[in-house]
């Protein structure tokens, strides 16, 4: 399923998933600078990881996954994606 698709359906989610992976990037340890595992990582993690970018990201919309990626993308928060994805 779209980013795009799924957050029609349930657009208050876009805001609150959002603000959640925001929380989870920025709960980095500042001794060891590792990534502190926030409660809900992994289940945010394994929802944005089932959506996909659909092409048209964007012009139809304002709930395109663009903004989640500056907080996946951060640090230690990007190998947490991947171990959470993996089966």
């Amino acid at each position: 399923m779209t980013g795009s698709e799924f957050f029609s359906r349930f657009p208050e989610l876009y805001p609150f998933l959002l603000k959640q992976l925001e929380t989870v990037a920025n709960t980095v340890d500042s001794d060891t600078g590792e990534l502190n595992c926030h409660p809900s990582m992994f289940l945010l993690l394994l929802v944005l990881g089932r959506l996909y970018p659909s092409p048209m990201d964007g012009t139809c919309s304002a709930l395109g996954m663009a903004p989640f990626i500056p907080f996946i993308m951060r640090d230690k928060v990007e190998e947490t994606v991947i171990s959470a994805l993996e089966p």
